[in-house]
């Protein structure tokens, strides 16, 4: 059974009818009892690039629109942000972006294919602050075991958070599985999330880090 989803924004986000002959951005887990075959999920054979916590898809837009090239998938728990993406997506005609909704440790596990991705994007997990509230972060001992089996042993993961304990955290979380920072991997400023705007905004200080998976 799929993960409850969140509520998402109040406002319903607009119905955009798909163009004939376009695949819809929603990925419907019914129609894949396994692993995807990106091939068939994108329609071509292509570099497959991941952002979990894909939100209302703006950084998912940006890197797809910016590298038609390559292929991009959004996991987001949010229902009604999927939906949000999923116009957004058909509006600017972008045939590289999908969307699946659930919990994203779930669907690493059961429907991402093993070593076939060549970039995970995870840009301001919640942080959840309260101490009692820790064990819900996505970086756990369990994570990055299910990130080193789906990533190509050359890809990476580029991780952004502003909160400094859940960053150090999120490092030391990886380091202890043998994953390594890798201080000389370029970063440029783009895509900017709006979650990255709004604290640049606030000044708040922006941790990015990339993480190269074990040997």
């Amino acid at each position: 059974m799929i993960p409850s989803l969140n509520r998402g924004p109040r406002r319903a986000p607009p119905v955009v009818e798909l163009p004939p002959g376009t695949a819809d951005p929603i990925v419907a887990l019914a129609a894949h009892p396994g692993p995807f075959a990106w091939g068939d999920l994108f329609g071509r054979e292509a570099l497959v690039e991941v952002e979990i916590g894909s939100g209302k898809g703006n950084t998912l837009l940006a890197l797809a629109a910016a590298d038609p090239d390559a292929d991009f998938l959004g996991i987001e728990v949010g229902s009604k942000w999927i939906r949000l993406a999923r116009a957004r997506i058909i509006r600017a005609g972008l045939t590289n972006a999908r969307l699946v909704g659930g919990e994203a440790q779930w669907v690493l596990e059961r429907y991402l294919p093993a070593g076939g991705l060549g970039r995970v994007h995870i840009y301001f997990p919640d942080p959840w602050p309260k101490k009692r509230h820790a064990k819900r972060r996505l970086f756990q001992p369990t994570f990055p075991p299910l990130l080193r089996r789906v990533l190509a042993a050359e890809g990476e993961v580029r991780v952004a958070t502003d909160h400094a304990p859940y960053h150090a955290q999120i490092t030391e979380v990886m380091e202890v599985a043998g994953w390594r920072v890798d201080p000389a991997a370029e970063w440029d400023e783009g895509p900017v999330s709006s979650f990255e705007r709004k604290y640049r905004e606030q000044g708040r200080e922006i941790f990015r880090v990339v993480f190269r998976p074990p040997c």
